[in-house]
């Protein structure tokens, strides 16, 4: 996933590994931290809306909900905690996964001055899981250009919801380029 930011669009296109052409493209026609959710569109063209996505789950283009995504902030020593719920497959939960061990406790966040420093310097995986999946990979890194990659270990994992998990790292997570974007928007309600 690749992304672009304007202080009226925010958009991330989707491409496979292995192909350059987009898959998919999720988007919203204003700020990055704005409500709106995300709409998701596929489709040779790139025009066929499949549904909606924020920060708490996902819905199918017709508003039907898909799942949910809890997030709870831990304190102290302990990470933070984000379970996916999807019916058919249980409550996977996101643990960290290598460094992001370290990374994602309170403790290191705070000494580093921001929610999101340590994951700015070091990236961020979180990897999805439940005792009826084997779920997914999310990861992220703001350097040298902001990316985030998803491997899918279970085929019935609806990609919407682990758009929804992208959006809510989006919003706990901070890069240099979003910056002046942030800028930009604060001149605009001035």
């Amino acid at each position: 996933m690749s992304s672009e930011y304007r202080p009226d669009l925010t958009a991330f296109t989707i491409r496979e590994k292995s192909r350059s052409i987009p898959v998919a493209v999720m988007r919203k026609n204003s700020y990055y931290k704005s409500r709106h959710p995300f709409e998701v569109y596929t489709g040779p063209r790139l025009d066929e809306l499949v549904g909606y996505v924020q920060p708490t789950g996902a819905w199918s283009a017709a508003r039907v909900q898909l799942g949910e995504l809890e997030y709870r902030e831990a304190f102290f020593i302990r990470n933070d905690k984000r379970f996916l719920t999807q019916p058919g497959l249980g409550t996977l939960r996101g643990r960290p996964v290598g460094l992001s061990r370290l990374t994602e406790q309170p403790m290191v966040r705070s000494l580093s001055g921001s929610a999101g420093l340590a994951g700015l310097l070091f990236g961020t995986h979180i990897r999805f899981q439940s005792r009826q999946s084997a779920g997914f990979e999310l990861k992220y890194s703001a350097r040298p250009k902001e990316r985030f990659s998803v491997r899918i270990h279970d085929q019935r994992v609806n990609r919407l919801l682990v758009f929804s998990c992208v959006a809510d790292l989006l919003g706990l997570s901070i890069a240099p380029h979003r910056l002046v974007v942030d800028a930009a928007n604060l001149f605009r309600r001035a």
